[in-house]
């Protein structure tokens, strides 16, 4: 995946993140991440979460 872009507008990072390629990641990996996930009380995420 390519460099995340700093101090840019919210807009501006989304359409980062839909814009860039993905890589392909082995289904054994993805379960390894989401096993570590912390997970916020009530188990939304929002974008203001990620800053």
């Amino acid at each position: 995946m390519a460099r995340q872009p700093k101090d840019v507008s919210l807009d501006k990072t989304m359409e980062w993140i839909f814009q860039t390629p993905g890589v392909p990641v082995p289904a054994d990996r993805v379960r390894e991440l989401t096993a570590t996930v912390v997970r916020p009380a009530g188990g939304s995420f929002s974008i203001a979460d990620w800053r």
